[in-house]
């Protein structure tokens, strides 16, 4: 009787230890990414006040105006 191929030892396979340096891979993009999507943030609130501002003075002066 012949052994086929599973009845042959497994391989070990060497343990390897990685450690990181520094950041993960793609780190850099994600923190960049992070920064761009906070200062688009920050100016839509800025537009979004200045707008809301602007309406509240053009809708005062219009009562102004129609009031005569």
């Amino acid at each position: 009787m012949q052994l086929g191929p599973a009845a042959q030892p497994v391989l070990r396979v060497q343990q390897v230890e990685v450690h990181p340096v520094g950041k993960p891979e793609g780190a850099d993009h994600f923190d960049s990414a992070l920064t761009n999507l906070r200062d688009v943030y920050n100016g839509v609130i800025q537009v979004s006040l200045i707008s809301k501002g602007t309406g509240a003075v053009s809708s005062s002066l219009n009562k102004l105006l129609s009031a005569g």
